[in-house]
């Protein structure tokens, strides 16, 4: 999916070498085929997911919890509004917050 989506090389090994990224191609691959989403869709989740697997830190043992999640969200919207990268927290939380329907449990080491 990766390879469909990304055209530039770097941009391309950013997202191969990245966390969890199994379970983020099969994400993607579900929202195209099942959700049919269009390739501008899939391009903003696919950088969302990145940034979401990074900042949840997916190095450690146990399932991912909604409380991983909420510290994510909360460490990365203190990031963005220290870079100027927006005006409150109230978009950067955003990208964490999780749809319901489709958030599980995940394992924190993907081999």
């Amino acid at each position: 999916m990766f390879d469909t989506l990304f055209s530039y090389p770097k941009v391309l090994t950013r997202h191969q070498t990245g966390p969890a990224r199994d379970e983020r191609e099969r994400y993607l691959v579900d929202r195209a085929t099942v959700d049919g989403l269009a390739h501008a869709t899939l391009l903003r989740i696919a950088g969302e997911l990145l940034i979401v697997a990074r900042w949840i830190g997916l190095g450690h043992d146990g399932p991912v919890t909604s409380q991983d999640i909420v510290s994510a969200a909360q460490s990365w919207a203190d990031h963005q509004l220290v870079q100027g990268r927006a005006r409150d927290d109230r978009w950067p939380r955003q990208l964490f917050r999780p749809n319901g329907h489709r958030l599980a449990p995940l394992p924190r080491s993907f081999g």
